[in-house]
């Protein structure tokens, strides 16, 4: 029954010879699965953490930074703890005013000179950029009238842009800029003396607003004198500030303040808008627009049209040039914007 003890020894050995091989085999196959299991894990780590960063955001001890898009959520944080997305919402930016509906233009809109300026005195003294003597502005103002030019306001230029008024054949705009007593005592009686009108840009901030003001200051009472000539009132911004450095509410401040108290102290709707030192970007112009103007004047040369309307060219007018330079860029200027 027991069998040949010879065979019983050769099982023994063949047993004990494929033995080891197969524990080897059992050793392998768990270390590669260990292994396959480990590099799943792995990969699978980064997508679990995040959706449970998203799904709990409370669990974590320190809260979480809001998103980069998100700058209103380090302005205004909720007084709450850290929200879930099931509770409380991280806060947005207030959304933007909608941009006003672009105005519709007549067919062949007209081009218009607008002429800077900005001090006139009895003596120049100053860059010719921004100072001018009162006889050359005498002598520009008598070139333009003999030929053919009108003086016109900017209000009168929109209206017959959008086929709601009309110009005169050789229509011209004169702009002064910031605010200077100045432009009240000298350049105001020459313009009054053609029956012309013209532009004040004015920097809010500029106006005495107390009592016994000196004798270099502007006033309202003088503003006023100007608006009853006719004039226009156009917005500087409030303190001549450099709109590109600012943004938010410094910015908004500077285009809706310096309008808001304009119209409170003349009752008179201030609709247009003067960059200050002629510089403006994209945001800029279209916070301006934002905020209500129906156009914006800048200091890139040329005849204004509505291309534009919130970039419009303006031509600067120089102390020291003479009235044939002065009367000969104006008519190349015209002549280019027609060709155009």
């Amino acid at each position: 029954m027991n069998g040949d003890p010879r065979t019983s020894r050769r099982r023994r050995r063949r047993r004990s010879a494929w033995l080891p091989a197969l524990v080897v085999a059992v050793v392998v196959l768990a270390a590669v699965g260990a292994v396959f299991a480990w590099g799943k894990l792995g990969r699978a780590a980064p997508h679990d953490a995040r959706a449970a960063a998203q799904l709990s955001p409370a669990s974590s001890s320190a809260p979480s930074a809001p998103p980069a898009t998100s700058p209103a959520a380090t302005a205004t944080p909720a007084p709450t703890a850290t929200p879930t997305p099931d509770s409380s919402p991280t806060p947005s930016p207030a959304p933007l005013a909608p941009l006003p509906p672009r105005p519709h233009f007549v067919a062949s809109p007209q081009p218009v000179p607008i002429l800077v300026y900005h001090r006139v005195l009895e003596r120049a003294k100053g860059p010719p950029l921004v100072a001018m003597s009162v006889a050359r502005f005498r002598l520009q103002l008598a070139y333009l009238a003999a030929h053919g030019y009108e003086a016109v306001t900017l209000r009168r230029v929109y209206d017959a842009w959008t086929g709601a008024g009309m110009l005169p054949p050789k229509p011209v705009v004169i702009t002064f800029d910031d605010g200077y007593a100045d432009q009240v005592r000298n350049a105001a009686p020459l313009l009054r003396e053609h029956h012309w009108p013209a532009e004040l840009d004015l920097v809010s901030d500029a106006l005495y607003l107390g009592a016994s003001a000196p004798a270099t200051s502007l006033t309202p009472g003088m503003v006023q004198g100007l608006l009853g000539d006719g004039w226009g009132l156009e917005s500087h911004s409030v303190s001549h500030a450099d709109l590109t450095r600012l943004h938010g509410a410094r910015l908004r401040r500077q285009l809706r303040e310096s309008r808001r108290r304009l119209e409170q102290l003349f009752d008179v709707p201030v609709d247009f808008f003067c960059y200050p030192g002629g510089i403006y970007t994209r945001r800029v112009k279209l916070a301006v627009r934002r905020a209500g103007y129906l156009a914006a004047t800048g200091t890139r040369y040329g005849a204004a049209t509505p291309r534009d309307l919130f970039s419009l060219p303006r031509i600067y007018c120089y102390g020291g040039e003479s009235t044939r330079v002065f009367g000969e860029r104006l008519r190349r200027t015209l002549a280019a914007a027609a060709g155009g």
